[in-house]
């Protein structure tokens, strides 16, 4: 095995015990204990861990040692500031110039959502199996990718990629989703692309901005409540697939 695959192999690793909360914000963590799990020499730990700080899902201290990053209500509202900024200026940029395999693929993803609800069922407070929720957030992210992918922008396409991996630091539990609110997901996703088809920029940019703006409503709110579990003692934290970020990666 190459360095750079052994790096890669404790890069994911390590993430994916941060994603899943198997390290949680302000564990510390230990080059030594990392490399005998992982079964690959202290070099390729210390890279991974090196790109993990510079991503700020760790943070190193030369006097304390590597810890978990302990991110803020602050950052994760300035995250989906920048989420909406970038994201806002791709689907203005792109109106009326997609080509038509971009656009293909955004309604695939706008799809396979739609597929999504019907699978739930008729229920008002929607069950939200493993697999189904695995799904939707592919198709999410994949639908957001799509149009900075086609903004042809990749230093965007990377950077929101990875505060999608970093607001996953604060994802709640659901055994429920309300239906209503996956199909105002959808809608606004439509909404988007309908704006992006037609060539309005100026639409696409305020439908997109207003998607996010409500996506960090939520997402705040799920913080508030995290924190409010975790100090009750309960176990707020959602784990996903352990290659659910790759297949998100993926699409970058």
């Amino acid at each position: 095995m190459s360095t750079q695959t052994r790096k890669d192999q404790a890069y994911y690793h390590i993430r994916a015990k941060i994603l899943n909360h198997h390290l949680g914000p302000g564990d510390r963590v230990s080059h030594r204990e990392l490399a005998r799990e992982i079964g690959v020499s202290f070099t390729p730990v210390r890279e991974a861990i090196n790109q993990l700080t510079s991503e700020g899902l760790l943070e190193c201290s030369p006097q304390r040692g590597t810890f978990v990053a302990e991110l803020t209500r602050e950052d994760l509202a300035e995250l989906y500031d920048i989420r909406e900024a970038q994201e806002s200026h791709a689907a203005s940029k792109i109106a009326g110039g997609a080509s038509p395999s971009d656009l293909a693929e955004m309604e695939r993803h706008v799809q396979e959502m739609r597929r999504i609800i019907e699978a739930l069922g008729p229920s008002e407070a929607a069950p939200w199996p493993p697999e189904l929720a695995d799904r939707w957030q592919l198709a999410d992210a994949g639908f957001h990718l799509a149009i900075l992918r086609a903004a042809r922008n990749r230093r965007a396409l990377k950077m929101v990629g990875q505060y999608r991996v970093m607001t996953k630091i604060f994802a709640q539990r659901k055994t429920h989703r309300p239906k209503d609110d996956l199909e105002l997901v959808v809608s606004e996703h439509s909404a988007v692309l309908a704006a992006v088809r037609d060539g309005n920029a100026d639409e696409a940019r305020r439908v997109m901005a207003a998607h996010i703006r409500r996506g960090c409503t939520l997402a705040l709110a799920a913080f508030d409540r995290n924190r409010i579990e975790q100090a009750a003692g309960g176990v707020p934290w959602i784990v996903y697939p352990h290659d659910l970020e790759e297949r998100i990666e993926a699409m970058e």
